[in-house]
């Protein structure tokens, strides 16, 4: 977290510190080998734990990184939980893999430093942290809690102007926002649905302003909306799950069976795989996503390479959605 947000402060029990004085650190920065290169000179060793999607070459390290000593490769789907019980047997199983996989530094007997006690302590930090997301979810999203590196997830202030018709139902259809006196407007939140929905998918090759009718879905029903990987961690209680299946970036949800519609987003080709070479530079190259293009030479290299196949995966995803 703070490798990629160099400007907020390090704070141990509320007070500021260098990153090297700490001993754990989050980023998205997957380039094992340049990190420990530059942090290995203040430590006694180096420790990799990464989180990670295999079948995603987008959210993952090299295979023969996972083979290293020092690093613990762990899949995203093993650290979902859905009740106290199931946080419980999470940080007991990732226990017992640390104590198995840094035995070559701290020992094998692990019960010196991960007993029974830290495992519980975990645990409470992990509730606190939920805690910490919800406190957190009515901040903007610039605001972060510095002790859990979460943003803001309530109400984001843009500074632009959104005309609204003149007697606009209030109790029908959403306003999409609330006027300022400043001339900007303060865009409301979205909420579970209440009640029984029909959720559909909205699917999209990458590229084709999934991200985009993500928000729109959102703005315009004032309802969740989730994805395929469920990373807000919503289920089913969202109004649409966004997708690219079946291309490799995409997947159906486990209760696909409940899901009997869908909105489909048809983006022209030659528009939409530049566009999702783009963040697939962007990650590479640890930028911010939809940051920047990517230059011409990479473009092209790429393309060479890849263009064809992607291609015919787009014409994949029409079929498959069209049938």
């Amino acid at each position: 977290f703070m490798e990629n947000k160099p400007d907020l402060p390090v704070l141990q029990n509320g007070r500021q510190v260098a990153l090297e004085d700490t001993i754990i650190t989050k980023t998205h920065n997957i380039d094992l080998i340049a990190l420990y290169n530059r942090f290995r000179p203040a430590f006694e060793e180096i420790f990799f734990v990464v989180t990670m999607r295999s079948n995603d070459e987008n959210a993952s390290v090299h295979p023969q990184l996972c083979k290293y000593k020092n690093v613990l490769c762990v899949e995203y789907s093993e650290l979902r939980y859905a009740d106290l019980e199931g946080l419980k047997k999470v940080v007991a199983d990732l226990s017992q893999r640390f104590r198995n996989r840094f035995a070559y530094f701290f020992g094998d007997d692990g019960s010196q430093w991960l007993t029974d006690g830290m495992e519980a302590s975990a645990v409470r930090r992990l509730e606190q942290m939920e805690q910490a997301k919800r406190d957190m979810e009515t901040e903007p999203f610039e605001a972060v809690h510095f002790k859990f590196g979460v943003n803001g997830g309530g109400r984001v202030a843009v500074e632009t102007t959104v005309n609204l018709q003149e007697g606009e139902s209030e109790g029908g259809r959403r306003r999409l926002s609330v006027a300022l006196p400043n001339g900007g407007c303060d865009i409301t939140w979205p909420q579970p649905p209440q009640g029984a929905i029909q959720t559909a998918y909205a699917a999209s090759y990458p590229g084709c302003g999934a991200r985009m009718t993500w928000n729109l879905i959102e703005a315009l029903t004032g309802l969740w909306t989730g994805d395929d990987w469920d990373n807000n961690h919503r289920g089913k209680r969202v109004v649409s799950v966004k997708t690219h299946y079946p291309h490799d970036a995409g997947k159906l949800v486990s209760w696909d069976n409940e899901i009997k519609r869908a909105l489909v987003i048809i983006r022209n080709p030659m528009g939409a795989i530049p566009s999702f070479f783009n963040h697939i530079y962007e990650i590479k190259n640890h930028l911010p996503i939809h940051s920047e293009r990517a230059p011409v030479e990479a473009w092209v290299e790429w393309r060479d390479k890849f263009a064809e196949n992607q291609v015919m995966k787009y014409g994949k995803f029409v079929d498959y959605w069209m049938e």
